[in-house]
């Protein structure tokens, strides 16, 4: 249906660039909230830091869940509509 058509789309240099920037700046900026701030922050209140790095991890995970339920629900063709 239209939902296989999203996985199978053609896109030209300029957009594929423009993604791979994007996903880049997005990647940067997320990696440094949450390895630069959030970890630090957390250093006084978790002195472990295996702890820090799961609660982090955790935090990372639940920050993406939405998007992973969105691309699941692609997947499958239980979009909203």
């Amino acid at each position: 249906g239209d939902n296989a058509r999203i996985f199978t789309m053609q896109w030209s240099a300029p957009q594929t660039g423009l993604y791979l920037f994007l996903a880049l700046m997005t990647a940067f900026w997320e990696q440094l909230f949450f390895s630069g701030y959030i970890l630090t922050k957390l250093e006084r209140a978790l002195p472990d830091e295996w702890i820090r790095s799961w609660v982090v991890a955790v935090l990372f995970a639940l920050l993406h869940l939405p998007a992973l339920f969105f691309v699941f629900c692609l997947a499958v063709g239980g979009g909203a509509g």
